[in-house]
């Protein structure tokens, strides 16, 4: 199995991980989670370059993490995704191991570059007259706190 596996294009697999999150009911809410986690890996795998399991290595991987300009969470995500598709792909006997199992997360404490802050009322009032029928949606979601599920 795992030499058929290996003449696969990694994407076939990627794609198959994706249906088996969403059977199995791990997909986050309308499959958000799975489509993001699919697109991070599918990224990091255009921009490594690898096209089959076997070109994935922990060398290719720190050296796409040194390119690439993100926040110490967002590689951290990139690493966890892509190390938690290769888990999947070690259980289901299309990979004898997994090359990225001991590459470490980049450490995040003091690394937050997004400082978060409240919109601006002049900030809030472009954002609901700019937003059609959708501006009373933001302007109660502002004015009262409420998230979109309780705003539901």
């Amino acid at each position: 199995i795992v030499r058929d596996a290996a003449q696969r294009p990694l994407v076939e697999h990627l794609n198959d991980y994706e249906d088996d999150l969403v059977k199995r009911g791990r997909a986050g809410r309308g499959g958000r989670g799975a489509r993001l986690l699919k697109a991070r890996i599918l990224r990091l795998m255009s921009e490594s370059g690898w096209k089959l399991a076997a070109q994935v290595s922990a060398d290719s991987f720190v050296g796409w993490r040194n390119r690439h300009k993100a926040a110490a969470r967002t590689q951290n995500h990139y690493l966890q995704g892509m190390v938690s598709f290769l888990n999947w792909m070690e259980r289901m006997g299309r990979s004898k191991s997994n090359p990225l199992k001991f590459v470490g997360k980049v450490d995040e404490r003091g690394q937050k570059k997004r400082v978060r802050r409240a919109f601006t009322d002049g900030e809030l009032r472009k954002l609901i007259e700019g937003s059609g029928p959708r501006g009373l949606i933001y302007f109660t979601a502002a004015r009262t706190g409420l998230r979109q599920e309780e705003l539901r």
